[in-house]
Order: C-alpha cells, then structure tokens, then sequence
C-alpha cells in the first residue's frame, strides 16, 4: 500500500518529534551549513581552506581527550549530522561531514581533531580518500577509520597540538 504525500510528511513530523531537544534545534541549521560546505569544496581551493580545518599536526593519529559532558555533547553531534545526511538532495560525503562536525565542536569548546587518510585497494593503483573527526573515544563523523586509512594529515583545535606541533 502506498502512502499518501500527506501521510508520509506526518509520519516524518511525528519522527522528527521523538528526536532529542538538541537534533531538533540543530537538524536544519547543520543541514544547511553540509550544503554550504559542499559548495566551498567545488569553489574554493584545498590550500585556502586548510587554514580553517585548525592546527595542522602533520601524519599523526592521535586522538583529543574530552570529559563526560563533552562526549555526550559530541554523541549528540553525530546523531545530527547523521539524520542531516539522510535528508541532502546534494552529496554530503565524508568531507562536508567533517567540516560540519569540526563547526560544532568548535562552537561547543569539544576538543576534536580532523583527519584526512589514504587507502590503496589489494592489488589496485587506485587510492580511496576519506575524512573524518574523532573527540575523546567518539568517531562523530567518518567512522572507525583508523582500521582502514593511512593518516596522511591531522589538524586540531588552537590550543590542543602537542609542543613542537604548532
């Protein structure tokens, strides 16, 4: 049986009803910034946007410590991002993901880091790219990309790289 139009926007609302406070506020503001972000990639050249990933710490693969509350604000992070992908008409892979999580950690003081890995296939000349953001034991965006992607640059908040790093 198929639904009606007015069917499934009620269906969505009532959905979107069960989401925490938290999803519910940011769902449409982290919507908008996944397309704007997926703009300024098409537009803007890698080497004027490094700039704003953070401190660049180089090849390294370690992770931000946080406290409780920062893990959970980071937890809530994700969930956002993830229901805010499943909505996009536009292409909002693993990079305006981490662009996205890296403004709202950032607004909420999260220590965080952006990582930006390589992996070559068994027996293939092609290398896959993939971008993801980790805070304290929390993968917000990418997933548990460590297992699968050479870290080949790391950038973190002011204030987090190690000495010698900044």
């Amino acid at each position: 049986m198929q639904m009606s139009l007015a069917q499934t926007i009620a269906r969505k609302c009532r959905n979107l009803g069960r989401q925490p406070a938290f999803t519910i506020i940011w769902l449409f503001p982290v919507w908008l910034l996944l397309g704007l972000y997926r703009a300024l990639i098409l537009s803007v050249p890698l080497k004027r946007m490094a700039p704003f990933y953070g401190q660049d710490v180089g090849a390294s693969a370690w992770v931000p410590l946080t406290g409780d509350r920062q893990t959970s604000r980071a937890r809530q992070i994700r969930r956002t991002i993830a229901l805010a992908v499943r909505y996009c008409p536009w292409d909002a892979n693993c990079y305006p993901q981490a662009l996205a999580a890296r403004t709202l950690l950032r607004f909420y003081r999260v220590p965080h880091a952006i990582y930006f890995g390589l992996e070559r296939a068994k027996g293939a000349r092609d290398l896959s790219a993939h971008a993801w953001v980790m805070s304290g034991p929390i993968s917000v965006t990418g997933g548990q990309a460590f297992a699968h992607y050479h870290v080949v640059r790391m950038f973190v908040g002011r204030g987090l790289a190690p000495e010698g790093k900044a």
